[in-house]
């Protein structure tokens, strides 16, 4: 009987050079020069070294300059004629187009989590912010206000996969739909 012996795999030391040429976008990576980077996140090329990006600046909080809560989410409203900027922090969305003191925002009340996933878009009806995190009503932004959505013509399903990827099946074992 043959046994399988598991080699480790053992770590190699290589000598990077530092980007200091900056950022190439254009160039494909096999011919980049080694003085460049294909990215520098928060990293600025000085002479001879990088230097990291330093702090940040508190922009809008609610209730005052310090927070214990972390923003969550950010979400941007871009209209035909006007922008806004929501953050999402426990249970709540905060207004913070305004630099200084969040504004919570109460059309919606409260929600099981702050993780939003958002996107703009735009109908014969407006343009809209529309937001959900998973667990609440989906709710959006119309420009002016927010509210609560209300969906109807039909049941949200739970999607199953199944080995045959022309079959969608609701719940457990409910064929929803077969063969397209």
């Amino acid at each position: 009987m043959l046994r399988h012996i598991r080699q480790h795999s053992r770590a190699s030391i290589a000598a990077v050079p530092i980007p200091t040429g900056g950022w190439d976008a254009l160039s494909p990576v096999a011919e980049m020069k080694p003085q460049f980077a294909r990215t520098l996140d928060n990293w600025f090329p000085r002479p001879g070294y990088l230097e990291l990006r330093r702090g940040f600046d508190l922009h809008a909080s609610p209730g005052g300059p310090t927070v214990s809560t972390a923003v969550e989410t950010l979400m941007a409203y871009q209209g035909p004629s006007a922008s806004a900027l929501f953050a999402a922090m426990d249970d709540t969305l905060y207004d913070v187009t305004t630099a200084g003191t969040a504004t919570a925002i109460t059309d919606v009340g409260s929600f099981s989590n702050a993780r939003f996933q958002a996107v703009n878009f735009a109908t014969s009806g407006g343009h809209f912010l529309w937001a959900c995190n998973g667990a609440d009503t989906p709710v959006y932004y119309d420009g002016s206000s927010w509210a609560a959505t209300t969906i109807t013509g039909g049941e949200l399903i739970e999607a199953i996969p199944d080995e045959d990827p022309d079959n969608i099946w609701r719940g457990a074992a409910t064929p929803f739909c077969e063969t397209y």
